[in-house]
């Protein structure tokens, strides 16, 4: 099967991290670039093994979603 051109979706990074990521990132926005990249590194560091099963879980429930749907279009209700 071929994979689709754009897969937000079926992307981890675009579905869950990059968003999880800002969302504690920018809790106590940081002033400077400095902060900023120290906190990226820290909140990079701290995210636990449990987080990443969660998601290379919900990838695996879209790689099969799409499978079910031969390649189609797949809403997130659906999954």
């Amino acid at each position: 099967m071929d994979w689709p051109p754009y897969s937000p979706d079926l992307n981890p990074c675009d579905f869950f991290f990059w968003g999880y990521l800002k969302d504690r990132i920018y809790r106590n926005e940081p002033a400077t670039i400095d902060e900023l990249k120290n906190k990226i590194i820290e909140e990079c560091n701290g995210i636990d093994s449990n987080t990443f099963s969660k998601v290379t879980g919900g990838f695996r429930r879209r790689l099969a979603a799409v499978i079910d749907q031969e390649g189609l279009h797949v809403e997130k209700f659906h999954l």
